[in-house]
């Protein structure tokens, strides 16, 4: 520079280089970059991610299988395009015969067939980011670890090369190599900043600030901390206390609610158990008498039994005065016919009868025992009743 300044120009010779430069300087191109030279040729995709030029195979994106690419050939590399976009790009080869991988259009591929990951000839000379290439050989100890480094390399595709290599660092600093425990990084690493927390109007602060009913811990007076919920609970089951278990909660709340003394706490216990124990009675003494539940004439289903409604009806709104009117009542509802047994009852409960009716191959006379038979039809009836 210093000379163009000192030296005449060749053919204006009363002016120097530099004079002549400044004053073509606004005329010049300004210099758009290297020139986009190259060659333009269109070609398929096979199988196998490859396609072929000038004798050597170079791979491409898996998703561009199966439809017509444009390799654009340059001095010293090859770029492969498909509609505009970039599914390969290598460095150009001027040997013959020769294969030309990039590892990387073939991990998707791998989340259907993850052992190519440690046989395929795209990964054999395949070299990681070291903090990758450490986790890959601690999960090859692993029965299911070329799965679990294949859901890592799938994460490179939309986190990028270097959020997955600071996870996989991380990972191992913590001690840890596991798929789960790096993706759950890349998943904190890929959430927002967490918001601002929001002040609160002093109109809305609350005078008293809401407990739980079922904490997980009671304090007394004096600050020291109680027995757990669940201890409480556990005991008045091995004491047989279920009514005050059942209702504890529910006490407990309304009581801390609406801050009710221990008296009038324990007392609502006490009265708890006392209802559960008149009710497990009276179910016991239901239990041993067998009794079936009231039901009402109305309510009564007399279909698929064999009692008959219209004499049931006109037997319900009396009751029976002996037990041999009784019988006789309730073998006509149960057989459909009347009883002519006349008499008194035996020392063995049997009714004599002068003339027995004749009911297919048994005599209504045998069906008539009073005490016995009416105790057998009272049962049946409950049983249909239920």
């Amino acid at each position: 520079m210093p000379n163009a300044k000192a030296r005449r120009h060749p053919e204006q010779g009363e002016r120097t280089i530099w004079d002549v430069f400044e004053e073509e300087r606004a005329s010049f191109i300004p210099y758009a970059g290297r020139f986009d030279g190259y060659h333009c040729i269109p070609a398929s995709v096979s199988k196998t991610c490859t396609l072929r030029f000038d004798n050597n195979k170079y791979s491409v994106l898996s998703s561009a299988v199966g439809r017509p690419v444009e390799i654009h050939a340059y001095a010293d590399r090859i770029v492969i395009r498909q509609d505009g976009a970039v599914v390969g790009e290598h460095a150009r080869s001027f040997g013959r015969n020769e294969v030309v991988y990039d590892p990387w259009h073939y991990v998707p591929v791998l989340a259907r067939k993850p052992n190519g990951l440690r046989n395929g000839a795209p990964f054999r000379e395949w070299v990681l980011p070291s903090a990758m290439e450490k986790v890959r050989r601690k999960l090859g100890a692993a029965d299911d670890g070329d799965r679990q480094m294949v859901s890592i390399l799938t994460c490179v595709l939309t986190d990028g090369l270097s959020a997955v290599e600071s996870a996989c660092q991380e990972a191992l600093e913590h001690g840890v190599c596991s798929a789960a425990v790096i993706l759950n990084i890349l998943a904190r690493s890929r959430d927002p900043a967490a918001g601002t927390i929001l002040s609160i109007p002093q109109a809305l602060t609350l005078a008293h600030e809401p407990v739980s009913p079922t904490a997980p811990a009671m304090t007394v007076s004096g600050g020291q901390t109680a027995m757990e919920r669940t201890e409480v609970l556990e005991l008045m089951g091995a004491l047989k206390l279920y009514g005050m278990r059942s209702a504890y909660d529910e006490i407990m709340g309304v009581a801390i609610k609406r801050q009710h003394e221990p008296p009038r706490i324990v007392g609502d216990l006490l009265q708890a158990e006392i209802s559960e124990k008149q009710a497990r009675s009276i179910k016991y003494q239901f239990a041993v008498a067998k009794l079936p539940l009231a039901k009402d004439i109305d309510d009564f289903d007399f279909a698929d039994t064999p009692v008959t409604e219209p004499l049931m009806r006109d037997l319900a709104p009396a009751a029976p005065s002996s037990p041999i009117s009784a019988t006789s009542s309730w073998s006509a509802a149960f057989t459909g016919h009347p009883t002519r047994a006349e008499g008194r009852p035996h020392c063995d409960g049997r009714v004599s009868t002068s003339q027995p009716c004749q009911t297919g191959d048994t005599t209504l006379s045998e069906r008539s025992h009073c005490p016995k038979r009416f105790s057998q039809l009272a049962r049946r009836l409950r049983s249909y009743a239920n």
